[in-house]
């Protein structure tokens, strides 16, 4: 018959080998993580150096250009008051008169019940 003692002491090493265990592949996740940050954090920034300049710029500034040609056009609309660049008046929602949107979210019948 196997005696208490061993039992006790094989339960003591079982335990010392899980908790090295489980510390090793603590370190390893945090070293795989770290090493995909910094490999990220590398890589990433230098692509950003060498895609932004040439050709998110030139396509922001093409889009500004457009919006500008735009602008003017519609400005020239009969009744149409032109607008200085990035100033506007909001608008209110107009209200659909009673009639019912088949979209709309419906309301909730329990509270904090999504």
């Amino acid at each position: 018959m196997v005696s208490m003692a061993f039992i006790a002491s094989l339960r003591d090493w079982v335990m010392i080998i899980a908790i090295i265990i489980t510390w090793l592949m603590t370190i390893i996740a945090i070293a795989l993580f770290g090493a995909l940050w910094w490999f990220t954090r590398k890589y990433l920034g230098k692509l950003n150096k060498s895609v932004i300049p040439k050709k998110a710029r030139p396509a922001l500034e093409r889009v500004h250009a457009q919006i500008a040609a735009l602008r003017d056009r519609t400005a020239r609309l009969p009744g149409n008051t032109p607008l200085a660049e990035g100033e506007g008046t909001p608008t209110p929602a107009r209200r659909t008169g009673g009639i019912a949107i088949p979209f709309r979210k419906k309301k909730r019948r329990i509270p904090l019940l999504g």
